[in-house]
């Protein structure tokens, strides 16, 4: 094992003690993952423990958005067919992460909210797996050009509002 991963791999046994006496926590989480909270948390355990709480937590208590995930299923099929969502490959040069959104197909009655959330976090799921260092932050461009008044009709607010709060507390693993 290289040095830096066996430092690394001692930084989170904390981490693993601690989670590992949570009953309502997953205990198979990798070892990378928990090294991604901790160093997320700017190497405060405090932090990381609350973070991994929320995010596990959030995602048990949500299964309309975190489960039945099937990217070949086909309401996320229909997701890609509607919109554009493109998780550009390389950050900019001070680091951030670049997504950007579209309403390719502007016929509302073709777009579902809560299955383009679920595939939204899918993406970004399969994002935080792939990269090895944190980026300092994720940059959203959304292209309003197909959006119309009646687009906010289709918006489900309760699973905004999961939204808003998975992106804003238990994003922070991702930035």
């Amino acid at each position: 094992m290289p040095d830096q991963e066996l430092a690394w791999t001692q930084e989170i046994v904390p981490l693993r003690d601690w989670l590992n006496k949570q009953p309502h926590l997953p205990h198979d989480v990798e070892d990378f993952l928990l090294h991604r909270f901790y160093l997320s948390c700017h190497k405060s355990l405090e932090r990381a423990k609350r973070t991994m709480d929320l995010f596990f937590t959030m995602r048990s208590s949500t299964p309309d958005l975190f489960c039945k995930r099937d990217p070949c299923s086909p309401e996320i099929r229909k997701v890609f067919e509607v919109t554009d969502m493109l998780p550009l490959p390389k950050r900019t040069k001070d680091n951030y992460n670049v997504f950007i959104y579209r309403l390719r197909v502007p016929d509302l009655d073709m777009f579902n909210f809560l299955d383009a959330v679920k595939t939204f976090f899918m993406l970004i799921d399969t994002r935080l797996t792939e990269e090895d260092d944190i980026p300092s932050g994720e940059i959203p461009i959304f292209d309003a050009a197909n959006v119309s008044l009646k687009f906010v009709g289709k918006v489900n607010l309760s699973v905004l509002r999961k939204y808003m709060m998975y992106t804003q507390v238990c994003f922070r693993i991702f930035t």
